[in-house]
């Protein structure tokens, strides 16, 4: 899916923070804010680009982690914790060695699914607040979704945005004719596999199609692959 998103300078550390504390679980990131004040403060405690010591004889290469930001109390100090979605995702999950493979370049639930935990401050979320949903989302449906905590109708802007809005599901509402399956692509013409096994550029992509039983998975030139996930949820 395409990755956007909408936030103010400084917050990145912050937005991710807070979506780990999570009050509503999708089951598959980002954040927007009202519009407020142009005055108003946003300032994240630890700025993106602030410098972060490191003990004197440390050596050079040494990689440093930045402090923890609590960014709950954060949102809170700054006013912002009862006007702010907050959206904790991923572009992609990993392998890390499932199925002995690394990366993500195939479509094995690991590799996927990815988190999609939401903090809705409105009380109209109030009865879905720590529950979780496993209907089929996209990491399309984040722009839409925004485009609705906002005020805005995502319908008008159906003719360049492929996704839905998930609020609804945060209202305890149920969207009607929610889609039945999930799409996913990848483009492996540049990767040495695709050399490996004599693919041409215009011919290097995989394709997923998948609902909540069948994952129906094809790639150009190659035997394609269907798995039952109820029987063979490790695929």
């Amino acid at each position: 899916g395409q990755q956007r998103t909408l936030r103010s300078p400084g917050l990145i550390g912050l937005i991710c923070q807070a979506g780990i504390q999570g009050r509503q679980h999708l089951g598959h990131g980002r954040a927007a804010h009202r519009p407020h004040p142009a005055d108003a403060p946003v300032a994240a405690a630890v700025p993106a680009d602030a410098p972060v010591a490191a003990p004197a004889d440390t050596p050079a290469d040494t990689p440093v982690a930045a402090p923890a930001v609590d960014a709950s109390a954060e949102l809170k100090a700054l006013g912002r914790d009862q006007d702010t979605l907050v959206i904790f995702c991923a572009d992609h999950g990993d392998y890390l060695g499932d199925h002995w493979m690394g990366e993500k370049d195939l479509f094995h639930d690991c590799s996927a699914k990815i988190p999609l935990i939401v903090v809705d401050p409105s009380a109209e979320a109030d009865a879905t607040r720590g529950s979780v949903n496993d209907a089929l989302v996209e990491a399309i449906d984040l722009i839409p979704t925004f485009l609705h905590w906002l005020g805005d109708d995502p319908a008008k802007h159906s003719h360049r945005l492929e996704g839905r809005s998930i609020l609804p599901f945060l209202r305890g509402e149920k969207p009607a004719n929610w889609r039945q399956y999930a799409i996913s692509e990848y483009d492996y013409s540049v990767m040495g596999a695709a050399v490996e096994l004599g693919v041409e550029p215009r011919d290097g992509q995989i394709y997923m199609v998948a609902d909540k039983r069948w994952k129906y998975v094809h790639a150009k030139g190659f035997r394609p692959m269907l798995f039952d996930l109820e029987r063979d949820p490790k695929e």
